[in-house]
């Protein structure tokens, strides 16, 4: 090891001499300077994987990693420099060399590997903060290549004062710095503080925009410790945080990802805009709108535009929004605020709907995107459902169909599709529902509309089948499925039943390969619950800053 410290009253330097010696001079403002000879120093120090050159609180010291300092298990060399501290005390050790990459190793006095610093603005230089009791240490300074050497600066001193820059006003924009002055976030990056103090529980949004790095904002409580961060979700990529914060003191940290970035920002911590129903629409209407960073919030943090429907008697209505910039949401609740129907684009194709009767009343609707980002324009349509002429099917005949998204309704919300059946004569009818894409429900109606009978689980498995002696005249044959929402292929068979005749219903218990779909599905609250919780998941894994992965202190 080659060393000499600066500090406020002395300067040393070292100065070759020849080859070998080496001399520490001390030049003293008022005192002649004296030099001592450092050339058998290692000699003196003894072993230099377990003795140790002093550095104190305050100093900055040279070194240089030799041939003959202590070898590293992977084949580095290193310089070991000991510590003492009187008290609990926050400091930062820097280590930097234009010749090797450093590395800084921090021990407490049993051996213990406490603290770890690499890559500290630039790629050759190193730093370590730490809050420390009081005690000895031991800083080892070494390369992270085997058999670098070279001259390098070590200096330990206080940490940078952590407190917060100010007071947070809710609407008040603040603007701050990272600069290299700054306090150190567990990662290292330079960090700012920021009080804030709320008087009752508030719905937040958390804005930090800068045009010099990336930012990440962080919520702490009164302990310090990281509830809640962010690096995404606001306008152009930059960190948006959207929380709900009880009454208390709280602290919002604005850092970056890496180390030694730095830069201008602001930073707006405001109450999050609730949604409550905007345009009221009409049925038949189009209307063109932008999901938007500063849209109103709905429960999950998800941004949306807000609309209010007004339905004056029992209407089959079909609810659609199309988009090509996000992955649309639709979201329509009672006037008691609850979720009655949710449409998302099942296919991914930018489409969402919500097909339904709906009873008279006072409709909120809301438009939003469970994609990244949540941004980008639509088109809203709202329309009448009205259910097609039934179409033609005669006793003996079979014919193949399909539900889907385009359907007409019936009580319930399932998509089906009408038959009309002339019989000319009293006879005895099955009728067969197959399919293998949901689960069969027949209904069948007289010339007027009453139902004369349903069944879903009379056929093979799930399919529906209904046997009945019908008298001449007109009937429809409605081909539905048991849950709503379902689509798929079916075929339709009208047929007189074998001798001997079967039995119409069957209280058996259906085996089939297919489970009930309408128990899966849930209803609309439990349905929103899950795509929320989905949403949430996704801006988690979308940010690098996982809560599980966050330092704590």
């Amino acid at each position: 090891m080659r060393a000499h410290t600066t500090g406020a009253i002395s300067h040393k330097a070292l100065y070759p001499l020849g080859k070998g010696p080496w001399l520490l001079c001390s030049l003293l403002p008022l005192a002649l300077g004296a030099c001592v000879d450092l050339t058998d120093l290692d000699t003196e120090l003894g072993d230099p994987c377990s003795s140790a050159v002093s550095i104190t609180l305050g100093r900055s010291m040279s070194g240089q990693l030799t041939l003959d300092d202590c070898v590293q298990a992977d084949g580095a060399y290193g310089d070991r420099w000991s510590l003492d501290l009187s008290s609990r005390t926050s400091i930062v050790i820097n280590v930097t060399s234009p010749l090797f990459d450093g590395v800084l190793e921090l021990h407490d006095s049993t051996g213990n590997l406490i603290g770890y610093g690499d890559d500290f603005i630039g790629p050759t230089n190193a730093r370590i903060t730490e809050s420390l009791p009081a005690g000895s240490y031991v800083i080892t300074v070494r390369s992270i290549r085997a058999g670098a050497i070279g001259q390098y600066e070590l200096s330990v001193g206080l940490a940078a004062d952590c407190g917060p820059l100010g007071d947070l006003t809710l609407g008040v924009p603040v603007t701050g710095t990272l600069a290299a002055s700054d306090c150190l976030s567990e990662w290292d990056s330079f960090m700012d503080h920021w009080s804030l103090t709320l008087t009752s529980t508030q719905k937040l949004r958390l804005d930090v925009q800068s045009t010099d790095f990336d930012e990440i904002i962080l919520i702490r409580d009164e302990r310090g410790d990281i509830i809640e961060s962010s690096d995404w979700g606001g306008p152009t990529g930059s960190a948006r945080l959207e929380t709900e914060l009880a009454a208390g003191n709280w602290t919002i940290s604005v850092t970056a990802p890496d180390e030694g970035f730095r830069g201008d920002y602001d930073l707006t911590v405001d109450i999050a805009p609730p949604c409550t129903p905007g345009k009221e629409l009409v049925l038949g209407e189009t209307v063109r709108g932008e999901i938007a960073p500063t849209d109103c919030l709905m429960d999950g943090w998800m941004p949306a535009d807000s609309f209010g429907l007004t339905i004056d008697q029992e209407t089959p209505i079909d609810i659609r929004v199309k988009s090509t910039d996000l992955d649309p949401l639709l979201i329509l609740q009672d006037q008691n605020g609850r979720d009655i129907a949710v449409g998302w684009s099942v296919l991914q194709d930018g489409i969402a709907q919500i097909h339904m009767s709906l009873a008279p009343g006072s409709y909120s609707l809301f438009v939003t995107a469970g994609s990244d980002p949540p941004e980008g324009s639509y088109q809203l349509t709202v329309t009448e459902s009205v259910c097609a002429d039934p179409l033609p099917i005669a006793l003996g005949e079979s014919v193949e169909g399909s539900l889907d998204a385009t359907d007409c309704l019936r009580a319930g919300g399932a998509y089906q599709d009408s038959w009309r059946l002339v019989l000319p004569n009293d006879i005895t009818v099955r009728i067969d529902l197959e399919s293998d894409d949901f689960d069969a429900f027949l209904v069948l109606q007289d010339s007027v509309g009453d139902t004369i009978e349903t069944n879903d689980d009379g056929g093979v498995g799930f399919n529906s089948r209904i046997d009945r002696l019908l008298t001449a005249g007109t009937y429809e044959i409605r081909a539905s499925s048991f849950g709503e929402g379902q689509i798929g292929a079916y075929r339709l068979t009208v047929a007189a039943p074998p001798a001997p005749m079967t039995a119409a219903m069957t209280t058996e218990t259906p085996t089939g390969s297919r489970a009930k779909v309408a128990a899966e599905s849930g209803s609309p609250s439990e349905l929103l619950s899950r795509i929320r919780l989905e949403y949430q998941a996704g801006r988690k894994e979308a940010s690098r800053w996982h809560d599980d992965e966050i330092p704590r202190f």
